[in-house]
């Protein structure tokens, strides 16, 4: 893993996300060719209807009226297909785009896990991720799409009317600059008053909710609890003054649409009445000019009021591709292919780390500093120290999950082709997640083609085998991630001993060459805890093993004759090799 140099692979500009794909390009060309059929069908409707209604009220033949029944026809069928076709095509786009967009940044974010989000709360990061990128449909249906249409259409309909009677064409132009810039502009002026302030209450809102929902025990207990409802009701009451502002807005700009369409018809009228004064113009297009106008601009002016939302949208989306951008100054781990890769599966890379160095967060010291250790291929190594020696960044920079200030982490030293560490490294935390799924699917996490029987035997090898052979439905039962279960659940609810345990599991049966454990065997009793070490370290055999751990009041771990070698660190740096020297 290379080193030094933050945003050496720093992200391109984050509008490359939302530019549109080829196949996409096809989906954008049809919405639009629907939306603007649609607006156009019912134009036509209405002005066809106009010059029926006018010419019928003269009692011609009623052949003359045959073709103007038959458009009237024609365009209501038109004017209803064509709008179910926009929206099938507007969301076919905008849902592909947002997946689109939203598989890109999971694999854009996803080497960044779980150290590079500095400041990032979880809450906040699953608004972004999720709610916020749903920004880019509301964008694209509510407000791109619509606008585009609008002004299409606008230049078709002023051009039909200013053929038909020139002085009323005028009039419907700048109708139309009014309502496709005018109208927009003042919503998103309006809007954008709450944009930035209710997108970063919501965000605060939902990491709030997270940590009432992940914390509520500890909260309650604490009696800290009111505290945070204060906060959310706080939160609430802010979005509510923001929501009533936004509907003051979308008032004013119904309102001043309302008006306008008022002004350009009376204005259209006038026009044309003095054009049928001067007998340039016949009294049946009369109508059907004024109602050419009418139509044309209450269907502009309804797409302006999305554009009250436009601001917060953006921001939202805005938000949600920062992420895009996270400073990568390091990319994810490499491996020599040689010494691992499907030519020589049951060969072992050595692990090495020269010089590197960890920025701790709060700055004030590094959490490994120039740090210089070279793990052998095959060893089981215990990396002991106290809270804060920089015991778990170490098997982090291992593992790519965080940003190195300076130095370098290999796997393998004869510089082949490299592969991603994924492939090479298992990892059990401390803090191990479970899936709300079933036990069989949590462990084939790790090896998809894993029999039944290896997850068994990889279950008796962490210390589970009296737990599996107690579950109702075996390798089938549910599994739910906390150790509280809630009242009629059919899921098993695990400790937090289990827990863990099942990411030893979890990494012994990936059969993956280097192994990482971080404190395995915390709060174990010290019984426990000597055969669950005796019984991992046996089943890993020649894999390289990294036992993250520290000084155990209880005895659990201070037996490490198991071990090859033991290193100890204390404020980032390596204090002792093969011997447990505690600092």
């Amino acid at each position: 893993m290379t080193g030094p140099g933050r945003g050496s692979d720093a992200v391109r500009p984050t509008a490359s996300f939302l530019s549109l794909r080829p196949g996409e390009r096809w989906r954008a060309a049809a919405a639009l060719a629907a939306s603007v059929s649609a607006e156009l069908a019912g134009i036509g409707l209405l002005a066809t209807s106009a010059w029926l209604i006018a010419t019928a009220s003269h009692r011609p033949p009623i052949l003359t009226l045959t073709m103007a029944i038959v458009g009237v026809r024609f365009f209501a069928l038109t004017r209803a297909g064509a709008r179910y076709a926009e929206r099938m095509a507007g969301h076919d786009l905008a849902l592909t785009v947002v997946g689109r967009v939203r598989r890109d940044a999971f694999a854009r974010l996803e080497p960044l896990v779980p150290g590079r989000w500095p400041g990032t709360r979880r809450g906040d990061l699953l608004t972004r991720f999720v709610s916020d990128l749903d920004g880019i449909q509301e964008l694209t249906v509510r407000a791109a799409l619509p606008l585009a249409s609008a002004a299409c259409s606008a230049v078709v309909v002023t051009a039909v009317v200013a053929v038909l009677d020139p002085p009323a064409g005028m009039v419907v132009a700048a109708g139309m600059v009014v309502a496709l810039v005018g109208l927009p502009a003042a919503a998103a002026w309006g809007g954008a008053r709450e944009s930035a302030g209710n997108g970063a209450r919501r965000n605060e809102r939902n990491a709030l909710l997270v940590e009432l929902a992940d914390g509520a025990g500890e909260l309650v207990a604490l009696g800290a609890d009111a505290g945070i409802l204060d906060r959310l009701d706080r939160l609430e009451a802010e979005a509510a003054a923001g929501d009533r502002w936004r509907t003051w807005v979308a008032g004013g700009v119904e309102a001043g649409g309302t008006v306008l369409v008022g002004a350009v018809t009376a204005g259209t009228v006038a026009a044309s009445v003095g054009s049928f004064d001067r007998g340039t113009l016949p009294g049946t297009t009369v109508a059907v000019v004024a109602l050419l106008a009418l139509s044309a601009t209450a269907a502009v002016t309804a797409v302006a009021l999305p554009f009250a939302d436009v601001p917060l949208l953006a921001a939202r989306l805005g938000r949600a591709l920062q992420l895009l951008a996270s400073p990568r100054s390091s990319p994810p781990t490499e491996v020599a292919a040689s010494p691992v890769g499907a030519d020589h599966p049951g060969l072992v890379p050595d692990v090495v780390f020269r010089q590197v160095t960890v920025d701790d967060a709060d700055g004030r010291r590094p959490a490994l500093d120039h740090v210089d250790l070279v793990i052998p291929a095959g060893r089981h190594v215990a990396v002991v120290g106290r809270s804060g020696a920089g015991k778990t960044t170490l098997g982090h920079a291992l593992l790519g999950f965080v940003d190195l200030a300076g130095g370098a982490v290999d796997l393998g030293t004869d510089g082949s082709a490299p592969v991603p560490v994924p492939g090479v490294v298992a990892w059990a935390p401390s803090d191990v997640h479970v899936f709300r799924t079933t036990l069989r699917a949590n462990l084939r996490l790790a090896a998809p083609d894993a029999s039944d029987a290896d997850l068994v035997a990889a279950l008796g090898d962490a210390g589970l085998r009296t737990w599996y052979q107690g579950l109702p439905d075996g390798l089938d039962t549910e599994l739910g991630p906390a150790g509280a279960a809630f009242p009629g659940s059919p899921r098993r609810w695990l400790s937090g001993g289990e827990r863990r345990r099942l990411g030893i599991a979890r990494a012994l049966v990936s059969g993956r060459p280097v192994v990482v454990l971080d404190e395995p065997t915390a709060h174990l009793d010290r019984t426990t805890a000597t055969e669950l070490r005796k019984s991992v370290l046996r089943t890993a055999g020649q894999r390289t093993v990294l036992w993250i751990t520290h000084p155990d009041d209880s005895g659990g771990d201070d037996d490490l004759a198991d071990f090859d070698d033991v290193v100890t660190l204390g404020r980032g740096r390596v204090t002792g090799e093969t011997a447990p020297s505690w600092v």
